[in-house]
């Protein structure tokens, strides 16, 4: 997959299947010339995007960190969420944490 900077704001990817085809992401306004992101939609155009250049999107929520994880656990089942900080680890030993606090774990 091809990345073309435009403007900061839009990109041309260039498709995974078809290098002979590219799309238009405005990731600022979350929209992807692709069927699914053309509506909308949040696709893997975009994705690969907030993933490779830590781009902010309001479709995709970092979850780098176990603690983030949990918040968004608790946010969406309540009680029903685990306690238990280990859940919500990395199953790739090794990953290093990404922290903004101190109260971040190993790494």
């Amino acid at each position: 997959m091809t990345v073309l900077d435009v403007n900061k704001k839009m990109f041309l990817i260039t498709s995974s299947k078809d290098s002979k085809v590219s799309y238009r992401v405005e990731i600022e306004i979350g929209t992807c010339s692709c069927d699914i992101g053309k509506n909308g939609a949040p696709c893997s155009h975009q994705a690969a995007l907030v993933l490779r250049y830590n781009i902010a999107s309001v479709y995709f929520v970092p979850t780098l960190h176990p603690s983030l994880r949990q918040d968004i656990a608790i946010l969406a089942l309540g009680n029903k969420a685990s306690k238990s900080i280990e859940f919500y680890s990395s199953l790739h030993e090794g990953k290093q944490w990404i922290c903004a606090t101190e109260e971040c774990g190993p790494g």
